[in-house]
């Protein structure tokens, strides 16, 4: 999503995330969802929702740390 020329952008992003949480998962599809939203030129905002099944938060540390590696 391109919302580089979006006005209030914190609030809309964090709009955007309560709205991520609050959807439901269909297990007939991949119970994760990722966004990723251009808000400048060189910035973008990543929005990762997953399903509790897939990891806990000891996993959540461990694939962040191997993903900024």
């Amino acid at each position: 999503m391109d919302w580089r020329s979006e006005e209030a952008l914190d609030a809309r992003i964090v709009a955007y995330a309560d709205e991520e949480l609050r959807r439901e998962f269909n297990f007939d599809e991949p119970p994760i969802r990722l966004s990723v939203i251009r808000i400048a030129d060189d910035l973008h905002q990543l929005v990762w929702t997953k399903h509790h099944i897939l990891l806990d938060g000891w996993g959540d540390a461990i694939l962040i740390s191997d993903w900024l590696r």
